[in-house]
């Protein structure tokens, strides 16, 4: 007897215990139904749901404008937010490799304004070629693939799945993964950037019951040990919310990046000016760096100086030392988002060249109180650079130049001393005797 014939009188693993074809048990909050040896498990919610304080079906709306904008990627302005996917998967494994196995995959779609959620679940491994061509269906249907962290997890494993069952790899629409984005508008707010985490501070949902992600791995074998299928449930659950979060994150940041709101702290102003200079959009990013400096700016403790007001935010006034304005003193050290902000607020006026305007956030910056003598340095460093090659105001140069010795090599900053003290000394005619 060849070996295939010896493996095929084996017993099924985990014995008739596991539940294959009971979806409606598995899930009986869905809709269920088993095909062969994969078990399909739909829900839908209604247009107008709410998931934590987000409308779910804002996300079919995203302005094709705002997904290039999250994304970085100005081919996605022509992406048909109507036919989006969400893909999440529940595996084996946590690190991923030839050996992971995707047992439940999480799809989300809007039809009509209601999103369906469907979950393809692997009653037992080897059989996994049913699943597979059911989401190559899919994603061949949708204008954008949108994940969590799937350009480095989800969609290489599940590649790898199609390759190892001898299936052919679907040309994947365009994929936007929402880790990235989040990141980029959040990471001054957020110690972690987690899809949990978001959903707590930025949806405002919080779950009840949920299942820790590092323990479904366990969960699947018991599953498919035991039969145990109530921890399945808890499993099915997690996935199902994760679809829905992805969903509601997507509304968020879009509304996020279309407007800027009320509530909006400082430090995210910041982290959305940052994403519209890469994005090219550099007159946004200059009003949202200004706008983030004085948020942060207000949002500090803040004593009354009777000399000082805040700056103008047009940074158009003279830059004269006594025409300088600098916003009120916080009594604690200055919050890092308002020197970043004055930092990128300069940066952006010199692409348009108001180098006027680059001296005043410059000097705006180094009146923030609290600073760090590095910090300082590099200001006055910078402030050398633009009163000598830009603005010609070379005593003011050789003043900053002085101060910021420490910011550059000492090669470097005898060089810059020199040259501007020459530059001054008085000049006297050359007369032959």
């Amino acid at each position: 007897m060849d070996l295939r014939a010896r493996l095929s009188t084996l017993s099924p693993l985990g014995g008739g215990g596991r539940g294959e074809g009971k979806a409606d048990h598995l899930c009986p909050g869905g809709e269920g139904q088993g095909e062969g040896s994969r078990l399909s498990l739909t829900r839908r919610y209604l247009s107008g749901s709410l998931h934590g304080r987000i409308t779910l079906s804002d996300a079919a709306s995203v302005p094709g404008d705002s997904l290039a904008l999250l994304s970085l990627d100005p081919r996605l302005a022509d992406v048909d937010p109507t036919r989006l996917l969400f893909v999440d998967t529940e595996t084996t494994g946590l690190h991923g490799g030839a050996g992971t196995l995707p047992f439940l995959i999480g799809l989300g779609w809007f039809e009509g304004g209601d999103l369906h959620v469907e979950q393809l679940f692997l009653p037992r491994p080897g059989q996994e070629v049913p699943l597979l061509q059911q989401l190559a269906d899919r994603l061949a249907r949708a204008s954008l693939m949108v994940t969590f962290n799937g350009k480095c997890f989800d969609w290489p494993l599940l590649r790898t799945r199609l390759v190892m069952n001898r299936l052919p790899v679907p040309d994947a629409p365009a994929h936007l993964d929402l880790l990235h984005c989040a990141r980029r508008l959040f990471k001054r707010r957020l110690p972690t950037t987690r899809l949990q985490d978001l959903e707590r501070h930025v949806l405002g949902f919080h779950r009840l019951g949920d299942i820790d992600g590092a323990l479904i791995p366990a969960a699947y074998f018991d599953y498919l040990r035991r039969g145990a299928t109530a921890v399945i449930r808890q499993v099915l659950e997690h996935n199902a919310l994760d679809v829905v979060t992805m969903a509601a994150v997507l509304a968020e940041l879009s509304r996020r990046v279309e407007l800027t709101h009320d509530d909006d702290t400082a430090e995210d102003c910041l982290s959305l000016a940052e994403v519209s200079a890469r994005a090219g959009h550099l007159e946004r990013a200059e009003a949202l760096a200004l706008l983030a400096a004085e948020r942060a700016s207000a949002e500090a403790p803040c004593t009354t100086a009777s000399s000082r007001s805040r700056a103008d935010p047009t940074g158009r006034r003279p830059i004269s030392q006594g025409a300088l304005t600098l916003p009120p003193l916080p009594r604690e050290p200055v919050k890092r988002t308002a020197l970043d902000a004055w930092w990128l607020a300069a940066r952006l006026a010199g692409k348009r060249r108001d180098w006027a305007a680059v001296a005043h956030r410059l000097n705006t910056a180094l009146g923030l109180p609290g600073l760090g003598q590095e910090d300082v340095q590099a200001l006055h460093l910078a402030l050398s650079r633009v009163c000598e090659h830009r603005l010609k105001d070379r005593p003011r140069a050789l003043v900053h130049a002085r101060s910021g010795a420490a910011a550059e090599p000492p090669a470097a900053h005898a060089r810059r001393v020199a040259r501007l003290s020459r530059h001054l000394e008085p000049q006297h005619p050359f007369r032959l005797e």
